[in-house]
């Protein structure tokens, strides 16, 4: 059975803007995130197990995170979006907001969405995610973050086989001194990564040798 999200008798569907009013908001919201960094500010609310962001606090807290946006809009001539846009995930993000990014966050089950109005996320939203690590672009300054109800996790690296849209990476660019069966070299294509939280600290899946080929 299909859940459709219900249209919103204050809010529009970003879907509904001009692509010139979409172009506009993504550029307002750009700027937000690079001067107000909401982004860290969620993170380290998701640290703060006093807040329950991911539990009986959502709506409170997601409400006040929202409005905080608003006010900077209202005060940054982004007036017209407030109240903020809604996105409907069954639609297709438009390309002014998507800026190319067309695999968004697959769709919340029922029970994950039932859950959200009692006291914790359910343990069905606890599904697998496969998170794409672009070795290009994703560096310890722009490393990628996500927050994460309590809980126990595990972290495991797959590839192509598995789901996900990467092999290895090579951290030289070359590839030298290897053995002849494309082993053992001394540099290469590796599948090392690392991770890390407010109360683990960093942590690192030991590269279990370097290649000759991905």
């Amino acid at each position: 059975m299909a859940h459709k999200l219900h249209p919103s008798r204050h809010r529009k569907n970003v879907s509904e803007l001009s692509s010139q009013q979409r172009q506009r908001l993504r550029q307002l919201l750009d700027t937000y995130i690079a001067t107000q960094d909401p982004v860290g500010e969620h993170l380290r609310a998701g640290n703060d197990m006093s807040l329950h962001i991911h539990g009986h606090g959502f709506l409170a807290w997601h409400t006040v995170f929202i409005a905080k946006l608003e006010q900077w809009l209202v005060l940054n001539g982004g007036g017209e979006f407030v109240p903020l846009p809604y996105y409907d995930p069954d639609l297709p993000i438009p390309p002014e907001l998507s800026r190319s990014n067309t695999q968004p966050q697959p769709p919340v089950p029922l029970g994950c969405l039932l859950a959200l109005g009692g006291s914790s996320i359910s343990e069905f939203c606890h599904a697998q995610t496969i998170i794409d690590l672009d070795a290009t672009t994703r560096t310890q300054a722009n490393a990628f973050k996500m927050t994460l109800p309590a809980g126990s996790w595990t972290v495991t690296p797959v590839d192509t086989s598995g789901g996900g849209s990467f092999t290895a990476w090579n951290a030289w660019g070359v590839v030298t001194g290897c053995a002849p069966d494309g082993s053992a070299c001394s540099t290469g294509w590796i599948h090392a990564f690392s991770y890390a939280s407010a109360s683990l600290g960093e942590r690192g899946a030991a590269a279990e040798g370097r290649y000759a080929t991905p």
